[in-house]
């Protein structure tokens, strides 16, 4: 059962469709869930295609990807094959496994200015990205609108992430375009 269809979550599945053409397959543009939500423990998301974020698209919003979870076979014509966290995102990979995803930059995951998060082993295994990272992009956000400049830094801690036969021109596995990160017990 879909996750947007269980306790009458129609509102959240129509605005997931009205976007999906440009994001993917999940959209969060909130800044916290329902407090009645609960996370599929066991989910495939495979197989979609979008401009940015080709599976999962979140702007100040928080996605966990855990343990069990396959996102797979995703592309996005821009950035993030499967994942794009934009602009105070927070994206918890625990134990996921983000293989065969495809994108301009960031063939599994484009962090923009967001928290990431990995524990559990997730494997990053086989993405593809024609120019930057083949598996993780890492950068900071930057926006200007009626002469106001919003801007906020990427905060990315793998922590026992496993980064398989990933392919880009740049950073095969990771690519931090003026962004710091920590690394511990990752392969």
């Amino acid at each position: 059962v879909c996750p947007f269809m269980r306790k009458g979550r129609i509102a959240q599945l129509s605005k997931v469709l009205s976007q999906a053409i440009l994001n993917g397959a999940i959209v969060n543009i909130i800044t916290r869930p329902p407090e009645d939500f609960e996370e599929p423990e066991r989910e495939t998301i495979k197989e979609n295609t979008a401009k940015t974020g080709g599976a999962i698209y979140t702007e100040k919003g928080t996605i966990t990807l855990g343990n069990g979870t396959v996102v797979q076979d995703n592309t996005a014509t821009g950035n993030g094959g499967a994942v794009f966290a934009k602009h105070d995102a927070k994206l918890n990979i625990d134990g996921a496994e983000l293989s065969d995803n495809t994108a301009t930059s960031g063939g599994a995951v484009y962090v923009n200015g967001s928290t990431l998060r990995t524990s559990q082993n997730p494997l990053f295994k086989g993405n593809i990205a024609t120019t930057n990272a083949g598996a993780l992009y890492i950068g900071n956000f930057s926006e200007t609108k009626n002469d106001v400049t919003t801007t906020s830094d990427a905060d990315v801690v793998l922590d026992s992430a496993i980064f398989e036969e990933n392919t880009a021109k740049r950073g095969g596995a990771i690519d931090a375009t003026n962004s710091t990160y920590t690394i511990k017990n990752t392969q």
